[in-house]
């Protein structure tokens, strides 16, 4: 399913595209409830017989009712969210990113991370293990797909979950890397933290936007210390699902 937000004639529209196109017009910033409605359109739908046609209505699934809140951007350059008092920003401090040579093999590390802030008067930790997925745009607007490989299983660890102190942050840059891969012009490789990566293949020089979303269900999560055996809860945990706006970047 394809669900689009974006101004039209001064008004923001929502629009999910799976298969036929419906649209909500004139949202504005706040908290909206979503669920889904779904029959399966027969022939037999089309019947004038009232009890065929009840009989199918009465057959819908309905999923249950989710919360999603419509934010404004912040901060002076518009690059960070705020939810709840806690704001979470894509970082990407060189915005002109320097491509490594056509050789097999070749890689240049790249920073693409996210600074999160907690301006509120409680304490919150937050994950940063597998939490962060990466959105990439390409220069005709088009998102481009990016996959999830995992080659190694990482454990989860305390410092995977930094306690932020209200008025404080925490910046994260997981490991990236623009790489030559197998001819591929360009790839794009960002590590998950779990030991896997998300990939963007067929990159070439020009302009792109990214952004990193944050999405952690759990308010329990077991770590691991050096050995094994040594296994303890993290609680607390803030949960959510937050999209930052796009960053401008460009590769040369």
């Amino acid at each position: 399913m394809i669900a689009k937000l974006f101004w039209r004639n001064n008004q923001l529209q929502l629009h999910f595209k799976p298969g036929h196109t419906w649209f909500f017009n004139a949202l504005q910033p706040g908290l909206y409830w979503l669920r889904f409605i779904g029959s399966d359109l027969t022939s037999s739908e089309l019947s004038s017989d009232l009890e065929k046609r009840e009989e199918i209505g009465s057959k819908q699934a309905t999923t249950q009712f989710v919360n999603l809140r419509i934010v404004e951007p912040t901060g002076t350059d518009k690059n960070a969210v705020e939810v709840d008092g806690v704001i979470f920003e894509t970082l990407i401090p060189e915005k002109i990113l320097n491509v490594p040579p056509t050789q097999q093999g070749a890689y240049t590390p790249v920073q693409i991370g996210i600074r999160i802030t907690n301006n509120t008067s409680t304490p919150y930790s937050f994950s940063l293990f597998a939490t962060l997925i990466p959105q990439l745009v390409g220069a005709n607007a088009q998102v481009l797909r990016g996959d999830y490989l995992r080659t190694i299983e990482l454990r989860p660890k305390e410092s995977n979950f930094p306690l932020i102190m209200p008025f404080e942050s925490v910046t994260f840059f997981p490991d990236a890397r623009l790489l030559y891969f197998k001819g591929i012009p360009f790839r794009l490789s960002i590590a998950a933290g779990d030991g896997g990566y998300w990939i963007f293949d067929g990159l070439n020089l020009g302009n792109y936007q990214i952004k990193l979303m944050y999405k952690n269900k759990a308010t329990v999560k077991e770590i691991y210390g050096l050995e094994s055996t040594s296994v303890r809860l993290m609680q607390g945990l803030w949960t959510g699902l937050v999209s930052t706006p796009y960053v401008k970047f460009f590769l040369v």
